[in-house]
């Protein structure tokens, strides 16, 4: 783990200094006291400089006095993170309130009591909400309700990834629009990967929770096109790179990606790195992705969160050859979506634990407090979710999010998509996709809290 280290330094009065003027001594003290030559003298301590203090300290056997033990304090961050919100047609009628407004809050009662006690919370948005006098679209070229912005800050979600595929679904204007609606509505939250009207520029977002700063980058490899779009570039973050003919390199690496960690590693303490990246509905990462990621560790990242392929990925820990490491999480899968194919109903929910270790150590002039942040193995991992819908008025509608853990047989038989997708997907069925693609990774419900447990 790459430990950030801070330091301060507070001063503080000696207190046996204080003593002796306060009384004026007459005589020299058995055991180094204040000499002749300062017998009555009246002082007054804001015109002493520092090199008088060290002076009187010097002439004085304050050595003899030990210093207190150092006082150590440990507080525990977490950083939750989930999949897409891929808003098909069916998924936004599930929002559809008994006024016809739009309120889709409901999809994160299911992880409601992770995002209480979570600091930095992130959601991958997969489609764009360009406008809703545009009308609202579903697959293949999207346009969400601008009320789902709303439903996710309502949730408690602070982080928003934007830079997916479909930023341009609706065109630059689209995404400007977007934008702006983000800006407008919701400035406090920290909307990632896209730019508006004001065009893109190299800043590294912050969010700052309990005294830790987490920069969250967020990058795609395109926008479903082979071709950059026009002027795409200066509105979102690119992963890979393009020819003067504008055709995109899918298995480059944009060098900006490797810059912009570096300059984060400097300012933040946790380096937290999004890719839209991967192959669609592959449950294994790929050579491009196994790559960049230890690249980006390399660079500094402490965590990379991926998104796009609609399925679950593995979870590593990696070492890269300059020894540092970092956990990544390959794909978290879809959050929510009407897609049907068991595989894709699987989800993950990550769960990163930070700590901060402060110690405070003194001597006779002050003391010096030194912050450790660190990303800890312990109480790190994923909590394996399912998807479940049902056959309603319009179509499937959302129910929410259960644990795989907690899935039952009466919840797998009255899950609409086994109609869909010809396989009963049983709760043993989840249960083995698990140990298959997470591994030890995955973490039971006991074990997420405010403070590790593994």
């Amino acid at each position: 783990m790459n430990k950030k280290i801070r330091t301060s330094l507070s001063l503080i009065l000696v207190f046996a200094l204080i003593s002796v003027f306060s009384f004026g001594c007459e005589t020299k003290q058995a055991t180094g006291g204040i000499t002749s030559e300062i017998i009555n003298l009246e002082v007054n301590n804001a015109d002493i400089s520092v090199d008088f203090w060290e002076m009187l300290v010097a002439e004085n056997s304050f050595d003899e006095l030990p210093p207190p033990e150092p006082v150590v304090t440990v507080e525990y961050l977490h950083i939750l993170g989930v999949g897409d919100n891929l808003m098909h047609e069916p998924v936004m009628r599930s929002g559809i309130q008994a006024d016809g407004s739009y309120d889709f809050t409901y999809f994160y009662d299911g992880i409601r009591e992770y995002l209480d006690i979570a600091d930095v919370k992130i959601v991958n948005q997969e489609t764009i909400m360009a406008g809703d006098e545009l009308g609202f679209t579903g697959y293949p070229s999207f346009n969400s309700p601008t009320a789902l912005a709303d439903s996710v800050v309502n949730a408690g979600f602070n982080v928003v990834l934007h830079a997916s595929n479909h930023i341009c679904d609706k065109g630059i204007s689209g995404l400007n629009n977007c934008k702006k609606y983000w800006d407008e509505h919701h400035p406090d939250t920290l909307v990632v990967g896209i730019y508006g009207e004001e065009g893109r520029n190299r800043d590294i977002p912050i969010i700052e929770e309990n005294g830790v700063k987490f920069a969250i980058l967020n990058y795609t490899y395109g926008a479903n096109a082979e071709v950059l779009q026009g002027g795409l570039e200066n509105h979102t973050n690119m992963l890979t790179t393009w020819s003067d003919s504008r055709y995109l390199d899918y298995n480059s690496l944009n060098p900006e990606v490797i810059e912009d960690i570096t300059n984060a590693n400097e300012i933040a303490d946790v380096v937290v790195v999004c890719p839209h990246w991967g192959i669609e509905y592959q449950t294994k990462e790929n050579a491009y992705q196994d790559r960049v990621a230890r690249e980006m560790v390399a660079a500094g990242a402490d965590v990379i969160i991926g998104t796009h392929p609609h399925v679950v990925q593995p979870v590593e820990w990696i070492t890269a050859d300059n020894g540092n490491t970092g956990i990544c999480y390959y794909s978290l899968g879809n959050y929510v979506s009407n897609q049907y194919d068991s595989i894709t109903l699987l989800e993950g929910m990550a769960w990163v634990t930070v700590k901060k270790t402060s110690t405070e150590t003194f001597d006779r002039f002050g003391s010096t407090v030194t912050t450790e942040i660190e990303v800890i193995p312990e109480g790190t991992g994923v909590l394996p979710m399912v998807l479940q819908y049902h056959n309603g008025n319009n179509g499937n509608h959302i129910d929410g999010v259960v644990p795989v853990e907690q899935y039952t047989m009466e919840l797998a038989n009255a899950h609409s998509a086994q109609n869909r997708s010809g396989r009963v997907a049983t709760p043993e069925w989840f249960q083995g996709q698990v140990n298959e693609i997470f591994g030890s990774y995955a973490l039971a419900v006991s074990e997420i809290g405010p403070e590790p447990s593994n």
